[in-house]
């Protein structure tokens, strides 16, 4: 449940407020028709001991009978305003209290045939007016309620016994009177605005489950489209690693499978050659020493492609600078790299952990980024010119790709969306964040930070 503070400074709407008055409204009808009809049982119920208990007070039992007639006249005539009434208010509620003061005056005057102020007859008739406070009015009718059931109830019995106006009860039963009245205000309104309250509690925790619903339920779909996300990530990656196995096989079999077979080939007839005549092998030697020269070349090539050396003799400014010549020795786009503050990136291995994460684990992540950042550039943006920037700043290695090309949302989605998704998760494996947006001025720019001090509270 919410706190009275928490409602209290909780913000209502117009609607709200609306609810709430509707509400009240209904609530009162509701008390009206409860007072009316238990008036009349009540009544009917206690009418039978009349004859036993006020038997030799002269008068009373005229005056008690007059009293039952008039609760059930003014009992029926409140439920005939009520009938079909939803909501009490405005002409109905002033209708209703109309004939509830009837009512009280009328018990008032039947209770002055059994005796006067001196008697307690009268003072039994108080808690008419403090009945009242059950009803959910605000405070102006609240008041005019209460005011004018205790003026009815004296005004009642003075009719008939106008001699009370000398009595000198007259002033204690005023004092009483009135306090009577001051306890159905206070009490009847403390009683309102908790009812108030409670309904603009109501209002609160059902708007709360709504927005809470609404927030699983943008949550599951999240969940739902994450989960689907990498789903097409595993199977794009094991499509990728089976396409990277064939072309390696491919490349092994086509250039250094060849080139092997040539090899062996060119011993075996450089050992016939030698065995006629060792002098005219020199030839067969040259040969021999060029195809050993391509093996060594195609397989330094291949390990490059698979896991490139400079990243880890060098540091990764110096293999970045390797992928940007690459890259422009391989297409016609203009490339330009700034690199700053990256001494401190290309330290020995396992030195400043990022939550769990080496630094060789955060060079290489940023190594295949920018990697792939580049070849989705070359295959997708219809770029001219590419700008990579590379830096460490606040402790954590910050990677930048601008292109001026047609921008992310003319590229194909399908050709570039897991290449993003995987990047993301290379970032996100180490803490990091990775986002790609169109460009100022036209074109796309990619922004990966990594970390390089631990996060507090992540884990991996």
């Amino acid at each position: 449940m919410l706190s009275e503070a928490a409602i209290s400074t909780t913000p209502h709407t117009a609607d709200d407020a609306r609810l709430v008055e509707s509400q009240l409204a209904a609530q009162c009808a509701s008390f009206a028709r409860f007072i009316a009809k238990w008036s009349i049982v009540v009544n009917a119920l206690w009418w039978p001991s009349d004859g036993p208990t006020v038997v030799g007070l002269p008068g009373a039992f005229e005056g008690m009978r007059s009293l039952r007639v008039w609760v059930f006249a003014t009992s029926l005539a409140a439920l005939g305003v009520l009938w079909g009434c939803r909501e009490l208010r405005g002409v109905r509620l002033a209708l209703c209290a109309l004939v509830w003061c009837v009512e009280v005056g009328a018990t008032g005057g039947s209770m002055a045939r059994v005796g006067d102020f001196a008697t307690p007859w009268f003072h039994f008739l108080y808690p008419l007016v403090i009945a009242s406070s059950v009803l959910p009015v605000a405070l102006p009718a609240r008041v005019a309620i209460a005011s004018a059931l205790g003026g009815s109830l004296l005004a009642g019995f003075l009719i008939v016994r106008p001699e009370g106006m000398r009595s000198p009860y007259l002033g204690p039963v005023l004092s009483y009177l009135t306090f009577t009245v001051g306890v159905a205000i206070a009490y009847g309104h403390r009683s309102y605005l908790v009812t108030r309250r409670a309904f603009l509690q109501q209002l609160a925790l059902a708007r709360s489950e709504s927005q809470l619903a609404a927030q699983r339920e943008g949550l599951r779909e999240e969940v739902e489209a994450r989960t689907a996300e990498l789903r097409r990530l595993a199977e794009h990656l094991d499509r990728a690693g089976e396409h990277e196995r064939r072309r390696i096989a491919r490349e092994l079999h086509d250039d250094l499978g060849q080139s092997v077979s040539a090899v062996r080939l060119a011993l075996a007839t450089t050992l016939r050659r030698y065995a006629r005549s060792p002098g005219s092998v020199q030839a067969n030697l040259d040969e021999l020493d060029g195809l050993v020269c391509r093996v060594a070349d195609s397989t330094r090539d291949t390990i490059t492609r698979l896991r490139p050396r400079i990243l880890e003799d060098r540091g990764l400014a110096a293999a970045a600078r390797w992928l940007v010549t690459s890259a422009e020795r391989h297409g016609d786009l203009a490339y330009t790299l700034s690199t700053e503050g990256l001494d401190a990136l290309d330290v020995t291995d396992g030195e400043a952990p990022a939550d769990g994460s080496t630094l060789d684990e955060v060079r290489s992540a940023a190594f295949r980024i920018l990697q792939e950042a580049l070849t989705n550039v070359q295959r997708h943006a219809r770029a001219r010119r590419v700008e990579v920037d590379l830096r460490v700043v606040d402790g954590a290695l910050t990677l930048r790709v601008r292109d001026d090309g047609v921008g992310i949302a003319a590229t194909r989605e399908g050709a570039a969306g897991m290449g993003l998704v995987g990047m993301r998760e290379r970032a996100a494996a180490l803490h990091g964040a990775l986002t790609v947006g169109p460009a100022e001025g036209g074109g796309t720019v990619l922004v990966c930070r990594l970390p390089l001090a631990p996060q507090g509270g992540a884990t991996s």
